[in-house]
């Protein structure tokens, strides 16, 4: 699974997008910092995937759930 979140240039990697929103949002990291990290993206890539799943995550109660439950587990952790 750590392979397809560090996986660069794979469009629709939900898993990426997820680890970025969490990753962000638990440590409040600059999207250029997390870029370093993400393969190398651009901050503003980070900055786009954060706020296309936050949309998401706000319309989609099944996601949010999901979310919120990966996020417990590493919090509690």
């Amino acid at each position: 699974m750590t392979d397809m979140i560090l996986q660069k240039g794979r469009k629709k990697n939900v898993d990426q997008d997820v680890a970025i929103y969490l990753s962000r949002d638990l440590t409040g990291e600059s999207g250029v910092e997390l870029g370093n990290y993400f393969g190398n993206l651009f901050g503003a890539g980070i900055t786009v995937r954060y706020n296309r799943l936050s949309e998401q995550i706000q319309r989609n109660q099944k996601l949010r759930r999901r979310i919120m439950k990966v996020k417990n587990k590493i919090v509690n952790n």
